[in-house]
């Protein structure tokens, strides 16, 4: 079996993240931080007979880990 080439094992990596974050799942990086979801909820827009409803969402956020743990 042939040694995979950075750029195969950084596409793999790629899709492994994308199919956790499509599933809800956050994703640590170890040394680095966490790939989270956020779940944003459906809200009202606007008032009385205007009012509309935004549709629920998630969004991606890059959380880094605290870095005073580890050594200078």
């Amino acid at each position: 079996m042939a040694r995979p080439s950075p750029k195969e094992v950084l596409k793999a990596f790629c899709a492994v993240v994308r199919d956790e974050l499509a599933n809800g799942h956050d994703v640590d990086l170890p040394g680095l931080g966490t790939i989270q979801v956020e779940h944003d909820a459906s809200t009202v827009q606007g008032h009385d007979d205007d009012a509309m409803w935004s549709p629920p969402k998630r969004t991606i956020t890059f959380v880094p880990h605290d870095d005073s743990s580890s050594p200078s």
